[in-house]
C-alpha cells in the first residue's frame, strides 16, 4: 500500500469509529524498500 492508500482507508475507518492496525509485514515492507518513512505509514496516515 502507498500512504495515500493507508489515510484514505484509515479515514474511512475512522469515519465508522473503526481503528486500524497495521502489522509488522506491510511496515517491514515500507522500510525495507526505503522510499517512504514509516511515518507516513502510521500516525500521520492516522
Amino acid at each position: 500500500y502507498r500512504a495515500a492508500e493507508i489515510a484514505l482507508y484509515a479515514g474511512l475507518a475512522k469515519e465508522k469509529g473503526l481503528s486500524v492496525h497495521l502489522d509488522g509485514a506491510r511496515l517491514g515492507n515500507v522500510l525495507a524498500n526505503g522510499k517512504t518513512a514509516a511515518a507516513e505509514m502510521t500516525w500521520r496516515a492516522g
